[in-house]
């Protein structure tokens, strides 16, 4: 599980032990808002697990780490360092391809409130969009062809 090198549950704990006056009062009202705006990206990235550990340094976020992805994730940042976290966001095995059972995790996170059975999810990753993508047809692919199919997706521009 990553987690913060300052802890969200350290920060809580020292504001509840702290009394009224002191300065951890006025953190645990800081981290009862960090905590509830955390709460409410977890409820809506189905990625949040990928996203922490593609950013994070050993399982922990670093200050560093936090300004790397906030780079990343800046309407400023190019569109190839883009594609290139997306790929190892959705690269869940992390082999360097993204491979028919990436995508149907993906698939799976991405229709977790709809009702998908199992053979559209694998019908959708093999049959539509490994056609569609896999240049070389190696049943994978590659940051290259990740980037190719990317380009041609208007959401993914947005």
């Amino acid at each position: 599980m990553c987690t913060s090198s300052l802890s969200l549950n350290t920060l809580t704990e020292g504001a509840s032990t702290a009394s009224r006056g002191s300065p951890f009062h006025t953190l645990g009202v800081l981290t009862v808002r960090k905590r509830f705006l955390a709460s409410k990206l977890n409820l809506v990235n189905p990625f949040k697990d990928r996203i922490c550990k593609v950013f994070s340094t050993d399982g922990y976020f670093t200050f560093e780490d936090v300004l790397g992805m906030a780079s990343v994730f800046s309407d400023l940042a190019c569109f190839s360092l883009k594609i290139e976290y997306a790929f190892r966001i959705y690269d869940f095995n992390n082999d360097g391809f993204i491979d028919e059972e990436d995508l149907q995790n993906v698939i799976r996170r991405l229709a977790h409130r709809s009702p998908l059975s199992e053979d559209a999810i694998v019908s959708l990753a093999s049959h539509q969009i490994l056609e569609e993508a896999d240049l070389d047809n190696d049943k994978m692919l590659s940051l290259a062809e990740f980037e190719d199919a990317m380009t041609k997706s208007p959401d993914f521009l947005q």
